[in-house]
């Protein structure tokens, strides 16, 4: 991929317990369909930061977002931008509760507007353009309110061994009721040394993320069997 060009401060405090961090960045975003083709239209800054504090086995934080996205209609050959934002909160629980090894507990939530990208669920994500055409530059777009986050347990056995599980859920459109993916997945992972490790995954999804207009329809759900071997390079 492409890196945005940008500035970043960040600082720590109380023994860098509390670390602070604020940028901002300019370019085209990554991970839309056409960000290594298209140059950015708008020039627009985005400013994002994110504050986090560890109290020692429980730490907590919290990252924010703010920036410009752009669409472009073929069909009637004009752009519209519109404003991008999102609010994160995240916090973990990490302490060996047993004597087998460590318990990590972690979890994130977040509330998004206009953030989807298009790529996974095309025009169903991306805010609407004003109609009639003649009307986009003008017009204000349809602004999509999005809701996602992730949870997840891991336990070690052992030096030797984790298991974990974990669920994540993600609805591109909030307006719309039981419009959402929701995954479940349980891991495996056997550490033969510190630079290698074997991971045996299963993942269960169901996925009925669907237009405001469509007339509800069977969730469709799918299974994911993987292993992964992982060798790190000290």
């Amino acid at each position: 991929g492409e890196f945005d060009t940008g500035a970043r401060a960040y600082t720590t405090a109380f023994d860098r317990r509390l670390d602070g961090q604020l940028a901002v960045v300019n370019g085209s975003t990554e991970g839309e369909r056409t960000f290594a083709l298209l140059p950015g239209l708008n020039h627009g800054k985005s400013v994002l930061g994110r504050i986090h504090y560890n109290f020692g086995p429980f730490d907590v934080g919290t990252s924010g977002y703010y920036g410009q996205g752009a669409e472009v209609s073929v069909e009637s050959l004009a752009f519209k931008q519109f404003p991008r934002e999102s609010w994160n909160l995240e916090a973990a629980l990490h302490h060996r509760f047993f004597a087998v090894g460590k318990t990590r507990l972690l979890a994130e939530f977040n509330v998004a507007q206009n953030m989807d990208r298009g790529v996974n669920y095309g025009a169903l994500g991306l805010p609407g353009l004003p109609s009639p055409a003649s009307n986009i530059p003008g017009g204000s777009v349809i602004n999509r309110n999005e809701m996602g986050g992730f949870a997840r347990l891991e336990q070690d056995l052992t030096r030797w061994a984790t298991l974990a599980v974990r669920w994540d859920y993600y609805s591109p459109d909030t307006s719309i009721t039981n419009s959402a993916r929701n995954t479940f997945a349980a891991v495996g992972v056997v550490h033969f040394t510190r630079q290698l490790q074997l991971m045996v995954e299963y993942d269960k999804f169901v996925d009925n993320v669907r237009a405001s207009n469509a007339t509800p329809y069977p969730d469709k759900e799918g299974d994911v069997f993987s292993t992964v071997l992982q060798v790190r390079y000290p």
